[in-house]
């Protein structure tokens, strides 16, 4: 075999070597892309944060949204992994390339989400002694061309109504009907205190049958009853409505209701709120509890894996 041929064949060994780690390098970082939605997906904070380098950051969808994963990201990650679900996004086309000192990978890829539709991420990834990882992450809305100048109107309409006064007010009330939630999750006395007024009172309307029982109890009474909770109990809104005129506010939400990890009932939440020196509180309000006619969350499925000692203080 004469020097020729020796130096062909090395040349295509090195060239099919080339190519079989590239290929291999490219199912790593695909694996590691999948297996961060899954982690998403399943609520896995120490499987989702374990994906990114210690100096990531996650760009999401609205302007504001350019979160270091040490601390801001984690701790978002925390509140919305608290009860053992996330958010869950597949990915449907992927694109990766891979830099020429095999390092550094940079990859966009559409994603599909069954409750918002169809979003595109990019983002680059480095290799560490533990694998690859991801440094960088954007996500953002694909909107359609033909949808765009409605699009710019409600994004301008949005802005404007953000930079009314009420704009945080109606964030500060939210918040506090949130920790409200979670103080019952928690069988957090302490915590509800702070949010709720001891000397309000809430109606309750069960609707179940042809009619319509109606009881009400104080809010010291919710206090005791919180104090001796012993299920685990989760409550969730969503498009709620949000009146405030200066130190006065009502909040009005569909919700659901989880018992030890199990769907109870749906209803109609009505909170009054009032702002004195220590920020907004719960006064009472009014809410129905419903068996029948419940709907889909748009929250999606709840996956309740907290320890938490809860009762039926509601």
């Amino acid at each position: 075999m004469n020097l020729r041929v020796l130096l062909g064949l090395a040349l295509i060994s090195s060239v099919l070597a080339a190519d079989s780690g590239a290929a291999q390098s490219h199912q790593e970082i695909a694996d590691v892309l999948d297996d961060f939605h899954d982690a998403a997906a399943h609520g896995d904070k120490v499987r989702y944060l374990g994906h990114l380098t210690d100096d990531a950051v996650f760009m999401g969808t609205d302007e504001w949204e350019r979160w270091p994963k040490n601390p801001e990201f984690t701790a978002y990650v925390d509140g919305r992994f608290e009860n053992g679900s996330g958010w869950e996004y597949r990915s449907v086309e992927r694109q990766i390339r891979i830099a020429d000192s095999g390092d550094t990978a940079w990859f966009d890829e559409v994603v599909y989400s069954e409750l918002n539709g169809r979003f595109r991420g990019t983002g680059v990834l480095t290799r560490t002694p533990a694998g690859w990882k991801i440094a960088h992450y954007a996500l953002s809305f694909l909107i359609l061309n033909e949808n765009w100048e409605q699009v710019i109107d409600l994004t301008r309409d949005t802005a404007a109504e953000q930079a009314s006064p009420q704009a945080s007010d109606r964030t500060a009330v939210l918040a506090a009907v949130k920790k409200f939630f979670e103080t019952m999750t928690a069988c957090d006395v302490e915590g509800a205190r702070q949010v709720v007024n001891p000397d309000g009172r809430f109606f309750r309307l069960r609707m179940e049958g042809p009619g319509t029982d109606v009881s009400h109890f104080d809010n010291a009474g919710y206090f005791e009853r919180l104090a001796a909770c012993e299920q685990v109990n989760v409550e969730r809104l969503w498009d709620a409505k949000v009146q405030v005129h200066r130190d006065l506010a009502m909040v009005w939400a569909p919700y659901e209701f989880w018992q030890n990890g199990e769907f109870s009932h749906c209803g109609v939440d009505l909170f009054n709120l009032v702002r004195g020196e220590s920020g907004w509180q719960i006064t009472g309000g009014a809410y129905t509890t419903e068996t029948e006619g419940c709907e889909d969350s748009p929250l999606g499925p709840l996956v309740e894996t907290r320890s938490e000692r809860a009762g039926d203080a509601r």
